[in-house]
């Protein structure tokens, strides 16, 4: 067995996450076009600087989404995009989006 092998994420976890990733975009793109619907019709010095905030951030996560999503697609999904090591399966199902293992991650943090 290839050093590889033996840390390739799970099919069945990565199938797991792409399903969960799915719906989850679901969720937020609904969110997202509930909210800006909510707002299309205010002047812009009506609308609340937490609606921006709020519209901003489920963009942000619906990028984060969706490049998770593409990263099942082209078999890199639980890949630290840092140092290339696994990303602990238990991360993955917390954060089915996450891009670095939690050492990268805080590196990246400071």
């Amino acid at each position: 067995m290839t050093a590889e092998a033996e840390h390739a994420v799970p099919n069945e976890i990565i199938r797991q996450a792409g399903q969960r990733l799915r719906e989850d975009r679901g969720t937020r793109a609904e969110q997202l076009a509930d909210l800006e619907r909510s707002v299309e019709h205010l002047p812009p010095a009506e609308v609340e600087e937490s609606a921006h905030t709020r519209m901003d951030n489920l963009r942000e996560i619906l990028k984060e989404i969706d490049g998770a999503l593409q990263r099942v697609q082209d078999g890199t999904y639980g890949r630290c995009e840092r140092c290339a090591k696994d990303i602990p399966p238990g991360r993955l199902e917390i954060l089915p989006h996450a891009r670095f293992c939690v050492a990268c991650q805080q590196r990246n943090a400071r």
